[in-house]
């Protein structure tokens, strides 16, 4: 969860890989024990989340936070003549 929250990327990716390690060590975990079926989905729910959010990470942002776009006065806008 906290790998979701985190703001600073490199932080986050630091936290993703945490949040993956844990995941793919307790599935090991739960790989030979008996009445661990529902505990099992989830966390390859889990980990299916955390590997799309690695993807998404990889890839170069283009979104920006809303308000940091410098506008343009009307006035230097191009007038249509």
């Amino acid at each position: 969860m906290a790998a979701l929250l985190e703001f600073d990327s490199k932080q986050q990716r630091g936290k993703v890989e945490k949040a993956e390690e844990a995941i793919v060590r307790r599935i090991q975990e739960l790989a030979f024990a008996k009445g661990g079926e529902s505990e099992l989905r989830l966390l390859h729910d889990g980990l299916s989340i955390i590997r799309q959010l690695k993807e998404r990470l990889a890839q170069p942002s283009t979104n920006k936070l809303v308000g940091t776009e410098k506008e343009e006065p009307i006035s230097r806008l191009p007038s249509n003549q």
